[in-house]
């Protein structure tokens, strides 16, 4: 586990003193972006420093979460890709997955789309999808770069129950797709996906 950036009391203790959410997160978003540079000029770890920054991004994304989407939405927060690998780095996009049951309420894709608005107001760079389980199964079938993406991913926040659904439906054994570069079986060559 790295280090952490922040103090995880931090953001809960600020808000219960009625710190305005926007300001707040997004000075510690900047405070810990100069704190990594200032690490990364000491010569410090480029492995850990990208493991560090996706450690603190959780961090914030959770707390977002909890003040912005309901605690019974059946929502699920994901990260997917590098940032599902648990590295970071800084130029890169927060790529995440919002897992919905099949349930579309209007008032939940409204808090959804004031926690994405958020999100960008406080200076994070995301890449986000909203999709059902079915959505994730058929998009992952379609395309190699959305099962890619699933198979490196990580629960943030929200039903541990809907994340197990989602990685043994999309995982490696159920994609569909022959291994790039496997033999086929009593044929010569490389396959394709």
């Amino acid at each position: 586990m790295p280090l952490p950036l922040i103090d995880t009391e931090v953001i809960p203790q600020a808000l219960e003193k009625g710190e305005e959410p926007l300001v707040l997160f997004r000075r510690i978003v900047k405070e810990a972006g100069e704190h990594l540079k200032d690490l990364f000029e000491q010569g410090k770890d480029v492995n850990q420093l990208v493991r560090m920054r996706a450690h603190f991004i959780d961090h914030i994304l959770q707390q977002a979460w909890k003040i912005r989407v309901p605690a019974d939405s059946g929502t699920t927060l994901i990260a997917v890709g590098g940032y599902g690998r648990g590295e970071l780095h800084p130029a890169s996009d927060i790529d995440l997955l919002i897992l919905l049951e099949d349930l579309h309420s209007p008032p939940l894709l409204e808090a959804l789309g004031e926690l994405v608005t958020f999100l960008w107001d406080i200076g994070l760079e995301i890449g986000h999808s909203v999709r059902t389980l079915g959505e994730c199964i058929s998009e992952a079938k379609e395309d190699v770069t959305t099962a890619t993406n699933l198979m490196e991913s990580r629960l943030l926040v929200g039903s541990v129950t809907a994340y197990q659904r989602l990685t043994n439906a999309t995982g490696p054994e159920r994609s569909g797709r022959v291994t790039l570069f496997s033999k086929p079986s009593g044929r010569s060559g490389n396959s394709v996906i």
